[in-house]
């Protein structure tokens, strides 16, 4: 978690996402800034957006392939639960809260995929 957060949120997000919508902001005539679409593209939503393709785009290394059941749902919830860390980032303005929500996600689906193997309910 600490990792793709600091690449996908630190990095993407709020480094090179953020530098290319500025310069867009910068380079574009007046014309095009007022226009809808581009303030939407150059706004935090826009971001989130991006970087959240990003991210889900990277996490389908084994699309097509065989998944052991954990492995599925730990991709599923994280590509959902993504814009939740990423909206984290932008609010915060840091990336530690999206780093503890996203180790947290992980120790649950864990646990939830471990929960018959570890025969906690006892059977």
């Amino acid at each position: 978690p600490i990792k793709e957060e600091l690449i996908y949120r630190g990095l993407y997000q709020h480094i090179l996402i953020r530098g290319v919508q500025n310069a867009a902001v910068y380079l574009a005539p007046s014309s095009i800034r007022e226009n809808r679409q581009f303030k939407w593209i150059t706004s935090p939503s826009g971001r989130i957006v991006v970087a959240n393709l990003i991210f889900a785009a990277s996490h389908l290394y084994n699309a097509g392939g065989y998944l052991s059941l954990e492995e599925t749902i730990k991709q599923v919830t994280l590509i959902a639960l993504t814009p939740s860390f990423s909206m984290l980032a932008e609010t915060t303005g840091g990336i530690s809260a999206p780093i503890f929500a996203h180790m947290g996600t992980n120790c649950i689906v864990w646990t939830l995929s471990n929960i018959r193997r570890l025969n906690l309910w006892g059977s």
